[in-house]
């Protein structure tokens, strides 16, 4: 029989930064997101006072001082370290997993053998020992059902580990899941499966499929399917294959001078040349686009593709093809609210169909690369760059994260010291 474990880490981003930070432990605490705009992450004590998710920070600001509430700027760096070093651990525990998100992952404990409870809480002392990051455990036949059991295993803070194990257990907190909560379903299928009296996952469960399919579709019948403990999507152990890579961001106040433009667009360039080599990938084209504020009269958006004769991955060709487009569409007269490209076409680097006509010594720029990546992993993001990056600058067009907490893992002049 099929059995599947979904680790879930708690209010991840918040747990981050706990870790590092033991005062704010029991303290309300928010994570923000971009620019510091809106809550993207809440502590338990945060939820308890009532800040909802997604409220901009300048509406809760009055509770600081009430509530001694602690905010963040999102800190991606460590957030993704840290998972990386979560999903390290859990890898130990089972010969398949499938990493879901940065904070979940799906185990496969089918024929195991082995006592389900004891197990899930080695899992979570082991997570925790070696991390100092709290995880909930839901355990089921199908992935649906353990997204569930997740849910229900956060809420039991004795243990933080819930299973489904028989059908007539499972049934009583089906009746009580809502059905909106349930994985896959979103406002649309929900406000529809609501409108034909269809209200929790166990009366989804118990709905014959014709009912819902036509106007549902396959993924409808596959979760049904799921809930009654049928299989409809196994692990999916190997990642899908990336086929396209965006670098973005939206700009604090509005930039009308072409130089700003370019040195965000070179930036956004050289980050997508570092995920490419990353996931050992080079790019068929480059796209650069540019928008103004979505809210004036006659919003602009504006793109322009160049196509490499060869697939690149070279941070330096990236940004040369990505500031020609910016020439090609910048307009003096808009005052632009974002800027970003997007990489497309994407191959293995190690299967890159050469053209005969191509000047570039690719070896030699692929070595280059590769001691480009090699110093900035130890010694630090951005030790060295590209002049047109401005990386150092303080610039209008840079993202505001003025409560940032240090990337203790990452950066070796943030490492904790003690004294």
């Amino acid at each position: 029989m099929k059995t599947f474990a979904l680790v879930d880490c708690n209010n991840f981003y918040v747990s981050c930064e706990r870790v590092f930070n033991p005062k704010i432990r029991k303290k309300p605490v928010v994570v923000l997101s971009n620019n510091d705009g809106c809550v993207v992450a809440r502590s338990q004590e945060a939820k308890q006072i009532g800040i909802p998710m997604g409220i901009p920070f300048f509406k809760i600001k009055h509770l600081i001082p009430e509530y001694d509430l602690k905010a963040f700027s999102s800190n991606y760096a460590l957030y993704a370290d840290m998972s990386k070093r979560v999903m390290k651990i859990l890898s130990s525990f089972s010969p398949e997993m499938e990493i879901y998100s940065i904070d979940e992952a799906f185990l496969d404990f089918s024929n195991s053998g082995f006592d389900l409870e004891k197990y899930s809480q080695k899992i979570k002392s082991t997570v925790f020992q070696y991390t100092g990051l709290p995880v909930s455990i839901g355990i089921a036949p199908t992935k649906t059902l353990a997204k569930i059991a997740g849910l229900i295993a956060k809420k039991n803070q004795t243990s933080g580990i819930f299973i489904f194990n028989k059908a007539e257990k499972n049934d009583a907190h089906l009746k009580n899941f809502p059905v909106e909560n349930i994985w896959g379903v979103g406002k649309k299928s929900a406000f529809y499966l609501k409108a034909k009296g269809i209200y929790t996952a166990l009366q989804l469960k118990n709905t014959p499929t014709y009912i819902l399919k036509s106007k549902m579709g396959i993924h409808c019948e596959k979760m049904i399917s799921e809930l009654n403990s049928i299989v409809s999507y196994p692990l999916e152990s190997q990642p899908l294959n990336t086929k396209q890579i965006r670098s973005s961001r939206t700009f604090p106040g509005p930039v009308k001078d072409k130089e700003m433009i370019k040195e965000a667009v070179a930036l956004y360039a050289s980050t997508g040349g570092q995920k490419l080599r990353n996931q050992k990938l080079k790019a068929g084209c480059i796209t650069v686009f540019l928008k103004s504020g979505k809210y004036l009269n006659n919003p602009v958006f504006d793109s322009e593709t160049i196509i490499f004769k060869t697939p690149e991955n070279n941070t330096g060709s990236l940004i040369t093809a990505a500031l020609k487009c910016v020439e090609l569409i910048f307009n003096q007269a808009i005052s632009y609210k974002k800027a970003g490209i997007l990489l497309g076409d994407l191959c293995s680097e190690t299967k890159v169909q050469s053209v005969f006509f191509d000047k570039k010594d690719h070896i030699v720029s692929d070595k280059l690369m590769k001691t480009f990546d090699k110093i900035n992993d130890k010694f630090g993001n951005h030790v060295i760059g590209f002049g047109s990056c401005a990386v150092k600058k303080e610039a209008p067009w840079k993202v505001r994260c003025e409560k940032k907490s240090p990337s203790y893992t990452t950066d070796w002049n943030q490492i904790p010291r003690v004294k």
